[in-house]
């Protein structure tokens, strides 16, 4: 699949290129290209979420890191879900305008990018 970010799946017309991504084991969207949310925002899907916290953990991190008793097995820390291994809120610029406004909104301003990208390449 060529890159591209992930909300056009929302237009009809570019449903066909997301064909077969549901065989992924993840994907990445960058909602601010897509969402108009602000940038620091990338949302990572995953089939096995146990292989992001694998890979993630504080365990594949470097060694002062190691033996922190906050992490452990039977506790599982938002910030081991992150590269950054922090935890700021970042999900909510996402979550909240698709809740406020509903998917709708965004496919149109989606479906009038996709518009305007055809009426520039039209004047190329």
């Amino acid at each position: 699949m060529p890159p591209m970010e992930g909300f056009f799946a929302l237009c009809d017309e570019m449903k066909q290129l997301f064909v077969g991504v549901e065989r992924s084991d993840s994907i990445v969207v960058n909602p601010h290209k897509g969402l108009f949310t602000s940038g620091g925002v990338g949302v990572l899907v995953v089939k096995d979420g146990k292989k992001l916290q694998h890979c993630c953990s504080l365990e594949e991190t470097p060694s002062c890191f190691k033996g922190s008793s906050v992490f452990s097995a039977e506790h599982v820390s938002p910030s081991e879900l992150s590269f950054e291994l922090t935890r700021p809120f970042r999900g909510a610029q996402m979550w909240l305008p698709l809740k406020v406004f509903g998917v709708g909104v965004f496919r149109a301003a989606l479906e009038e990018k996709l518009l305007l990208a055809r009426y520039l390449y039209g004047k190329l």
